[in-house]
């Protein structure tokens, strides 16, 4: 008997936390994989020092110490209604926001707890007047939780610098408390999701992970809570925190998970007064798309001041997302990943049923956008904005849509494409006319999924690979076409050397068959206003037969070196 009830308890626990949960086909994340966008807000007592949400750890501060800041919490600005609105002008679907931090003070009414704002000057709960607040405006609402726990005396490990003898914790004190604490916000408030976080000092064993998922279950059947409980959990979606993945995320059977990226607007999660570093409303509509592409979330963060106001920096980068959203959204809200390896063009797509929306970060010179082929007939192709018709044609393997002249939205420009039904893309190639010069940028490159850190980015009206540094010495940028005839070329490879003094930069150059290996000359005499002059490498007559094509190109850089990656140019020879 003894066997079998452990052999149920593991069938249990493999079928709880190791079936994969937070894969794509879920039914009750629906909601949250249809949603893409929402808000998350740290705010406590740390948002008093201004010095990010881990000021007690920073500055070591004793928990009694620490527990005076209550005395002085007083949000006399905040306005549940206002900040609720703002969640809904940012175009955002759901709100996350602290109950319980790592300092252990608890931002609603707890019965558990002295240590709360039920026991500050303001003396009012500011999560019921939230969620309350966001009913209201339809966007679900979700709460942030701490594991790890600084004020509490049961809590186990101590910060290093904690004067607190660890011999008079009882961690099974701790756990009930937690416990407690998890059932009793979902009692009050009926969150749509539980964010967890501070799991990685082992507060729960497998049984007792077992224990809080079951009774959260128990509670509410279609909560959702993410993988932070604890090293036992998978949880409902993955949480990579302050980085965008190069694809999306999937488990070891290839299946694609749910995943959400936890981002800050500048370089703090809670308040500080003094960071004047902020993404702007370009980057963060970008940063949204990209994340939307591969199939995944974005939680935007926002830290706002102790008198409860929320900074104008955070509000004006918020209704600008809003806005473009407000005409965008239907490229974003309920779509599926990218059907695109990668694109000819600077940008990202997203596809929702017969649609693909192609979201172009930087407007061709030519005017014509080049897309790979479908396997379907394409019924129509237009711009989301002002739904107007775009002519297009198929040519050389792409469809080349002609953009409009007049119009192009900086932040990122959508354009549809419809087809006959869902699209599939064409197993071919690009052709590439040997009479035209062949250009072979970051744009119409492949970066491995791989590349540690080796990204594009744009740099005024060209793309560029900014810091390629020896840490993707191994790294090939590749670019794969077909011509139709045989033709000789004469090479240019244009990269600046970024640094003075560290010498050439060796780079390699494959073409199908043969390897090229030179040397990025350092541009003497060296200057600032110099350094992203790209100083060309010529290779001269080099035929490329009629046929498939494998271009590669990587660098060989010493630890202090950095290369500036623009192009690499076949001008045909008469």
């Amino acid at each position: 008997m003894k066997k079998k009830y452990v052999g149920a308890i593991f069938i249990i626990l493999i079928n709880s936390f190791f079936c994969y949960n937070s894969s794509a086909q879920n039914d009750k994340t629906t909601w949250f994989r249809d949603a893409k966008f929402g808000i998350f807000i740290h705010w406590g007592l740390y948002s008093q020092i201004g010095y990010t949400e881990w000021c007690q750890n920073h500055f070591e501060m004793q928990a009694d110490d620490y527990t005076s800041l209550a005395k002085t919490f007083n949000p006399i600005k905040y306005d549940a209604n206002a900040w609720a609105s703002l969640v809904k002008a940012s175009g955002a679907k759901y709100c996350i926001i602290t109950s319980k931090h790592h300092e252990g003070f608890s931002m609603y009414d707890t019965r558990y707890s002295d240590y709360s704002i039920m026991h500050t000057p303001y003396k009012k709960d500011v999560l019921r007047m939230f969620a309350i607040a966001l009913k209201k405006e339809k966007i679900n609402f979700g709460i942030y939780y701490s594991v790890m726990d600084w004020h509490h005396p049961d809590y186990l490990p101590r910060r290093y610098f904690d004067n607190r003898a660890a011999s008079a914790a009882n961690i099974a004190n701790y756990k009930s408390f937690f416990k407690n604490q998890v059932g009793e916000l979902i009692d009050k408030y009926q969150p749509k999701l539980m964010w967890f976080d501070g799991e990685w000092e082992n507060t729960h064993d497998s049984l007792e992970t077992f224990d809080v998922v079951n009774m959260m279950r128990s509670k509410q059947p279609d909560i959702l809570f993410n993988n932070r409980l604890s090293r036992f959990s998978h949880g409902d979606f993955r949480t990579p925190e302050n980085t965008v993945p190069a694809t999306g995320l999937k488990d070891e059977r290839g299946r694609p998970l749910v995943w959400e990226v936890c981002h800050t607007i500048n370089d703090s999660w809670g308040y500080d007064p003094f960071s004047n570093e902020f993404l702007s409303e370009r980057d963060l509509i970008r940063m949204l798309i990209d994340i939307v592409s591969k199939g995944g979330n974005l939680l935007l963060n926002i830290g706002p001041r102790p008198d409860g106001s929320i900074q104008t920096e955070f509000v004006e980068r918020l209704n600008g997302m809003g806005k473009w959203l407000s005409k965008n959204g239907e490229s974003i809200y309920g779509t599926d990943a990218s059907i695109f390896p990668n694109l000819p063009f600077y940008g990202r797509s997203t596809t929702k049923g017969n649609k693909i929306f192609l979201h172009v970060f930087m407007q061709p010179k030519n005017g014509i956008l080049s897309v790979p082929m479908l396997k379907n007939k394409i019924v129509k192709a237009y711009t989301l904005v002002d739904l107007k018709p775009l002519d297009y044609k198929i040519e050389n393997n792409h469809i080349q849509i002609s953009l409009p002249k007049n119009s192009f939205d900086v932040n990122a420009h959508v354009i549809v494409i419809e087809t006959s039904e869902k699209p599939e893309i064409a197993n071919v190639l690009p052709i590439y006319p040997v009479e035209n010069t062949i250009e072979l940028n970051c744009e119409n490159g492949s970066i491995p999924i791989e590349n540690k850190g080796l990204e594009a980015e744009q740099y005024f009206d060209k793309m560029r690979i900014r810091k390629w540094t020896s840490k993707q010495n191994e790294t090939w940028i590749e670019w794969k076409f077909e011509t139709t005839k045989e033709q000789i070329f004469n090479i240019q490879i244009n990269a600046a050397n970024a640094f003075e003094r560290f010498g050439n930069a060796v780079f390699y150059l494959e073409i199908d068959e043969w390897l090229k290996e030179g040397q990025l000359i350092q541009r003497e005499p060296w200057s600032f206003a110099n350094k992203y002059v790209y100083e060309g490498v010529t290779i001269n007559k080099i035929t490329l037969k009629a046929g498939k094509h494998n271009i590669r190109f990587k660098v060989n850089l010493k630890a202090e070196q950095q290369i500036i990656f623009e192009r690499i140019v076949f001008k045909p020879v008469n």
